[in-house]
């Protein structure tokens, strides 16, 4: 049975990672009557190849002048994420967003305010999660791409997947993400790897989730702080304490 959608849409911590979200988009299990793409960093380069994959792939672009936000620093705007999440549970039929996972921190942290915002706010929309790039699981120093059967084993579910998925992929990447090509083919070994292990159509059902049940999922030794220097448990206290913040001021509210 199909899955009908009237309104979509997808965040996007960076202009290139909707292309994750491919597999579900033009999977023949769903129908789309209206997508939009939410870009989070500020970054005008970058934003210009996002209009050119806008248009491609007839997704309606959005970028708030008020997020402001930069590459490694999206933790520090995470109360402001969390408030602008919120409002789109009301005025979307689905939200899908970048799955916690210990690749990228910008992502985590846009996935944990995305749950955030769900604590506070009743959630009639769907929420379905995507993978990027994370530790491979047997040894984190290497990465790979796809979702983890040890971390999302009850959540996990498949789409139908066509070669033709690829194809858009990849005049995506050509057409408008050129510029990004060290980034693709660095990333293409695992790519290849999700598709030959039949995971790059796999996505989760972040419906039943909470965020106690997200930050759980985050690797011991995530890649950001293998390869960038970025401090996990930092991150990790910082996210509690504006949690506590948020969650305290909903309860005043109420």
């Amino acid at each position: 049975m199909k899955r009908y959608y009237k309104k979509t849409i997808i965040i996007a911590p960076h202009a290139d990672d909707e292309i994750f979200t491919f597999p579900f988009i033009y999977s023949k299990d769903n129908i789309f009557d209206s997508i939009d793409l939410l870009l989070l960093e500020n970054d005008k380069k970058r934003y210009s190849a996002a209009i050119q994959s806008a248009k491609i792939n007839s997704f309606n672009i959005k970028c708030p002048k008020e997020y402001n936000l930069k590459g490694l620093y999206f933790h520090e705007k995470i109360e402001l994420l969390v408030d602008n999440f919120s409002k789109l549970f009301n005025k979307y039929d689905l939200i899908l967003a970048p799955l916690m996972e210990g690749g990228h921190q910008d992502h985590d942290s846009s996935c944990a305010s995305l749950f955030l915002s769900k604590e506070i706010k009743t959630a009639n929309a769907e929420i379905v999660l995507y993978s990027t790039y994370r530790n491979f699981d047997f040894f984190p120093y290497i990465y790979t791409c796809g979702i983890s059967n040890k971390n999302f084993s009850k959540e996990i579910f498949s789409v139908k997947f066509s070669n033709q998925i690829l194809i858009l992929c990849l005049k995506t990447i050509l057409f408008c993400y050129g510029s990004q090509y060290k980034t693709w083919i660095l990333l293409l070994p695992a790519i290849l790897y999700s598709y030959f292990t039949s995971n790059i159509n796999k996505f989760v059902d972040g419906n039943n989730l909470q965020f106690q049940d997200i930050i759980k999922k985050i690797p011991n030794k995530p890649l950001y702080e293998i390869y960038r220097g970025l401090d996990k448990e930092r991150w990790m206290n910082s996210l509690k304490h504006i949690s506590n913040k948020i969650i305290l001021k909903n309860n005043k509210k109420q």
